[in-house]
């Protein structure tokens, strides 16, 4: 008996958060199909007798009432779980996003207001603007090109970034945590301008991997990862003609000051261009312009190949030669 009571008082307390809303609902139902069972039953057994060729005698009025009252309780359960009990309140996700600024992004010298020829780098800023801190954070260098020289191709990436703190203490880079409203730099490359031999040095997480390439002028695409989608910006990275390193925001409205060549091209958007193949041109980098939108074909470009040709007297300017024959001109944005 003792046990008995010592398993009824272990069930018990395992139902008890949901017990008393289960006892009243029990007797309710239990109170109303009892009392109404009078209306319901000939219409139960008509349709059992009509749908399931079920002869159902009336003489366990009691049996049925029960299997009446197990089937409401499920419903009325069902209904109190799923319906009308609050939702709950989903708080927005924090989201980390890349500070673009219309300032370029920190410089700083080793040591320190060097002027001349140094040991020169950058970082851009990151920062939560979400009302929850976010352990997860990381940047990455995205994509990279080469605007000299077409065949470039950096095997490493996407390959995640340091922080300045990770720099500073000697430690291999990855994740961080980034608190609410909270910056944080991102390394991403630095120069020795002292040696006109030195080489770029992109500030990988992993040291281990081979992190430099020669003097360029390149393009980088970099992506924020937090609490909320993706944030990505462009930049140009370079050696000037007086052997300094500069790192900039690429814009649109600096895309005609030196030759850019052939990565991105301006979207006219009164030509209905075909989903698929605008989503890979702009996967690659590239929106899409017609030269000449009187001639624009009138089927679409979908499943079409793409060549892409260098016009040398325009470094500022890419055609795309289509399938049927007819030109795309594109220009950096």
């Amino acid at each position: 008996m003792d046990k008995f009571l010592e398993f009824l008082i272990r069930v018990i307390q395992i139902l008890k958060p949901d017990i008393k809303r289960w006892i009243v609902r029990i007797f309710v139902v239990s109170g109303i199909a009892l009392v109404s069972q009078r209306i319901w039953e000939p219409y139960l057994q008509a349709a059992l007798e009509k749908y399931f060729r079920l002869n159902v005698p009336n003489t366990e009025p009691t049996g049925w009432a029960f299997i009446v009252i197990g089937i409401a309780l499920y419903f009325v359960n069902l209904y109190v779980e799923h319906v009308s009990r609050p939702k709950e309140i989903v708080q927005p996700r924090p989201v980390i996003e890349v500070e673009f600024e219309d300032k370029d992004p920190f410089v700083y010298t080793e040591p320190s207001g060097a002027s001349g020829h140094t040991i020169r780098g950058y970082r851009v800023k990151v920062t939560n603007t979400g009302p929850q801190d976010i352990d997860g954070c990381i940047v990455y260098l995205d994509r990279m090109s080469s605007l000299t020289e077409p065949g470039f191709k950096n095997a490493y990436v996407p390959i995640a970034l340091i922080t300045q703190q990770q720099r500073q203490q000697n430690r291999r880079g990855g994740e961080f945590k980034l608190r609410s409203g909270q910056p944080k730099y991102i390394e991403v490359a630095w120069l020795d301008e002292r040696s006109v031999e030195s080489q770029i040095v992109l500030q990988y997480e992993n040291p281990a991997i081979p992190n430099m390439v020669k003097r360029g002028d390149y393009l980088l695409s970099l992506v924020a990862y937090g609490g909320g989608p993706p944030v990505s910006g462009m930049y140009r990275l370079c050696v000037d003609g007086g052997g300094y390193l500069r790192f900039e925001r690429h814009s649109e409205e600096r895309a005609g000051e030196q030759p850019w060549a052939e990565e991105i091209m301006i979207v006219d958007s009164k030509w209905p261009v075909a989903s698929g193949f605008q989503k890979r041109m702009e996967h690659q980098g590239f929106n899409l312009r017609w030269s000449r939108p009187e001639k624009v074909p009138s089927r679409r470009t979908e499943g079409y190949e793409v060549m892409f040709e260098v016009d040398p007297k325009a470094r500022t300017k890419r055609q795309i030669q289509l399938k049927d024959g007819s030109t795309l001109i594109g220009k950096r944005a």
